[in-house]
């Protein structure tokens, strides 16, 4: 952490403000999950996420971004637990409600577009920020300016159910520009966001079951780190001669490990009917 700190440039700031730097090694339990004690130490939460897309929740913002405060490891223990789209996302959203921020501040001005939030994602110049009380209602209009509908989010359907924020663009007062008139074209997607199709329940989950999303190793640009071995929830990752070998019978497909490779080189396989189909 030191070092992310220190490549950033995050340290330099802090000292020249005289900004105590913290990382977050001690936790308590909060009902299914445990959050840093600098919680129960502060007066005012402020979170600063960055606007980028997800392969698993689709935009990591206001919302997601609060899976930080989640302590040590046990994000992995979340992820192997609550590997599933939906699940994943009250998850979040049972974090939001624990740890509400009293400001969240969205850096909009270099933002990811594609297979974020890593380097798997292209850099996206907007030159914007966000701010707000309410991360519904921030989620809302940063899916609106990335050309996504607020359904598609699972964290701000979520959250909207549980009447933890507003999320219907016309009740949001918007100060500054006018989303409306900002002509953005619409962000790229990660490869494996599928498109809303409405079909019968039953229909739904058996289509849910073919079209399937994992990870692949594209060996010429691996350097062998190991990061996405040490990441993985289920274990399912180790090192060959020749970039990593991944057990497909115990893959959840939660992109940990895309998500944690410094080098891109961790692609999205898709299944045969996700082919077919071309999602």
């Amino acid at each position: 952490m030191d070092q992310v700190y220190e490549i950033t440039g995050i340290k330099k700031v802090c000292q020249d403000e005289g900004v105590s730097l913290v990382i977050f090694d001690k936790r308590r339990m909060r009902d299914k999950f445990p959050l840093t004690t600098q919680l129960d130490e502060c007066d005012h939460l402020v979170s600063l996420p960055k606007l980028k897309t997800h392969e698993l929740t689709l935009i990591t913002c206001a919302i997601k971004n609060l899976f930080g405060l989640v302590s040590g490891t046990y994000k992995t223990e979340l992820h192997k637990n609550y590997f599933a789209p939906p699940d994943f996302a009250k998850i979040l959203v049972d974090i939001y409600q624990a740890a509400k921020p009293d400001l969240t501040i969205v850096d909009g001005i270099l933002a990811m577009e594609g297979d974020g939030p890593a380097t798997g994602g292209i850099p996206r110049q907007l030159d914007l920020l966000l701010c707000g009380s309410d991360c519904v209602a921030l989620d809302t209009v940063v899916a609106k300016i990335m050309g996504i509908t607020r359904q598609e989010v699972l964290t701000t359907k979520e959250a909207a159910s549980r009447n933890l924020g507003e999320s219907l663009l016309s009740r949001i007062k918007i100060e500054g520009e006018n989303v409306e008139q900002l002509n953005i074209r619409p962000f790229i997607l990660p490869k494996n966001s599928t498109k809303t199709i409405n079909l019968p329940p039953l229909v739904a989950k058996i289509f849910k079951s073919l079209v399937r999303y994992y990870p692949y190793s594209l060996r010429l640009k691996c350097i062998r780190c190991g990061r996405c071995v040490k990441v993985c929830p289920k274990q399912c990752i180790r090192l060959a001669k020749v970039g990593i070998k991944i057990d497909y019978s115990k893959c959840i497909a939660c992109f940990c490990c895309q998500e944690t490779c410094p080098a891109a080189a961790i692609g999205v396989k898709k299944s045969l009917l996700a082919k077919l189909i071309g999602l």
